[in-house]
């Protein structure tokens, strides 16, 4: 059986980025990893908070979870090991999710079809690794048909598509175009991070940026025009 181009495009680029089982977000090494984790904790509770039944019910799947970053903050937010199941393509990436916590459910996707038996699909940060429209939208409707009616999508993700994705904007509810939006957010990259470090890392870079801090500009241009965008959608 022949793979979906998506599938061979992401897999060369994370072969070049984080091959194996490396992880090159852990130990936090910059502002912008930082702000990363505080945004995605916030929006992450911000939109488990209009789910209209009990946590517990809840079954969630993370598409394109890699080493399982994303997915273990289900377990800080009263989620149990038995209401996650990681998926990825990448098997060392697998790998290492399933060393750091064996109690969740990890597999390998092949990119074909997705598996039922859950009722949120968590999308962190994987639209932007998708090069074209088209393949985006494919994903979009392998993602429809896993869910049951009434379930739940969390989208979180840049608002640009990563350079060796194309760089071109993101529209989600263009994308979720049949889904209804429960709840949604622009973030900046910073956000999260307290203002009086931003400040102190201004000061420590010269205001040009150095060493993952973000430069005065970049500050600027992120309050104006914000990075990311968080959305909670339903299956009708």
């Amino acid at each position: 059986m022949n793979r979906e181009p998506v599938v061979d495009q992401i897999l060369a680029d994370y072969s070049r980025l984080e091959p194996g089982q490396s992880d090159s977000w852990n130990p936090v090494s910059s502002k912008f990893q930082l702000g990363y984790r505080l945004n995605l904790f916030y929006a992450l509770t911000r939109a488990l908070q209009y789910v209209d039944h009990p946590l517990q019910d809840l079954r969630v799947l993370d598409l394109g979870c890699g080493t399982g970053r994303s997915t273990r903050m289900y377990l800080d937010m009263g989620l149990q090991p038995q209401q996650l199941r990681g998926l990825d393509l990448r098997a060392g990436a697998i790998a290492l999710a399933s060393k750091l916590n064996p109690a969740i459910q990890w597999d390998v996707h092949d990119g074909g079809e997705l598996p039922s038996g859950h009722n949120w699909l968590s999308a962190s940060t994987v639209f932007s690794s998708v090069a074209g429209r088209e393949s985006r939208q494919a994903i979009v409707a392998r993602i429809r048909d896993s869910l049951p009616a009434g379930g739940y999508v969390f989208y979180y993700d840049l608002r640009r598509a990563n350079p060796f994705a194309g760089a071109d904007l993101i529209d989600p509810r263009l994308l979720f175009a049949d889904f209804s939006v429960v709840w949604s957010e622009r973030l900046g990259r910073f956000t999260g991070v307290p203002f009086r470090d931003r400040v102190r890392g201004l000061l420590a870079s010269g205001f040009q940026g150095n060493d993952g801090t973000a430069s005065l500009r970049e500050m600027v241009s992120d309050a104006l025009a914000p990075s990311n965008e968080v959305l909670l959608l339903r299956k009708a």
